[in-house]
């Protein structure tokens, strides 16, 4: 992976941030548990992201849009030992 100069969240060089490996890790955590309780579904009453209107850099970027949310069932295991 190469450090773009103009983004540098956790530092360079001698600077760098110790916590880099566990942040990306606790955010890479965070989204897989969202993804896992949390269905997304596109709006009901709001217009859906048009993708001919993305601005487009070095990635496409959409315009601010709503999504609806519904929390999954999550079945609790019990392990006995």
């Amino acid at each position: 992976m190469i450090k773009n100069e103009r983004l540098i969240p956790f530092g360079i060089g001698k600077r760098t941030c110790m916590g880099e490996l566990l942040a990306r890790n606790e955010i890479c955590l965070f989204a897989i548990n969202l993804i896992q309780r949390i269905q997304f579904l596109p709006p009901k009453h709001n217009p859906q992201p048009d993708p001919s209107k993305y601005l487009v850099n070095l990635t496409r970027i959409p315009d601010d849009f709503h999504i609806r949310l519904f929390q999954l069932l999550v079945k609790k295991v019990s392990i006995k030992i």
